[in-house]
C-alpha cells in the first residue's frame, strides 16, 4: 500500500467512523423508520465531507 498523507488519512478515518455510526443506527431501527434514518445518515454524511 502506498503512503497516504496525514490529512487524507484523517479524512478517511473520520469518514469510515461516520459510516460505521450510520450503519449501526440503520441496524437498530425497524424497517419502517429505516428510510428516515437512512436519509438522516446521508445528510450527516454529506455534511461531514
Amino acid at each position: 500500500m502506498c503512503k497516504i498523507s496525514s490529512p487524507v488519512m484523517d479524512l478517511i478515518q473520520s469518514f469510515s467512523h461516520v459510516a460505521n455510526q450510520s450503519f449501526n443506527i440503520l441496524k437498530q431501527h425497524s424497517t419502517t423508520s429505516s428510510q428516515a434514518s437512512r436519509s438522516l445518515a446521508y445528510n450527516h454524511l454529506s455534511k461531514s465531507i
